[in-house]
């Protein structure tokens, strides 16, 4: 019997360690889509922002900097990912979607950096962290 049980315990142990191994490898980066939240009337996109690849009534305001307004809205396109719209005194800056867990778009002075999963960290400068989400380096 106190084979077993030492045998059981070994199980248990390996259990514990895997879990928290496994834990502490995948809760570094916390998991959060800005689609998560329901949508409010603060996060409608302009009427004088035209877009051209997002589902307009799928937007979500996810932050500002510089009097920019930073948007993430679901593309048009399913086997895109999202999309992000920025724009400033109602003229859209950017507007583009990637398909991947992360990606950029950039235009002259602006470039954004979308992450699926949510940033874990820090960004160093230029880069500004507008939301869990999404990175901005504004200037040249």
């Amino acid at each position: 019997m106190a084979t077993l049980l030492r045998g059981t315990q070994r199980i248990v142990l390996i259990s514990v360690v895997f879990g928290a191994l496994t834990a502490l490898l995948t809760g570094c980066v916390s998991s959060y889509s800005p689609f998560d939240v329901e949508r409010s009337e603060k996060d409608a996109l302009p009427e004088s922002v035209q877009t051209d690849s997002v589902l307009r009534d799928s937007s979500r305001l996810v932050g500002s900097h510089d009097n920019i307004s930073f948007y993430a809205a679901k593309p048009l396109d399913h086997k895109l990912v999202a999309c992000v719209v920025a724009s400033k005194d109602g003229e859209r800056l950017l507007e583009g979607c990637g398909s991947g867990a992360t990606f950029g778009l950039s235009v002259p002075g602006l470039l954004v950096r979308y992450y699926a999963e949510s940033y874990g960290g820090s960004p160093e400068r230029p880069w500004v962290k507008i939301s869990p989400n999404l990175l901005a380096r504004i200037g040249s």
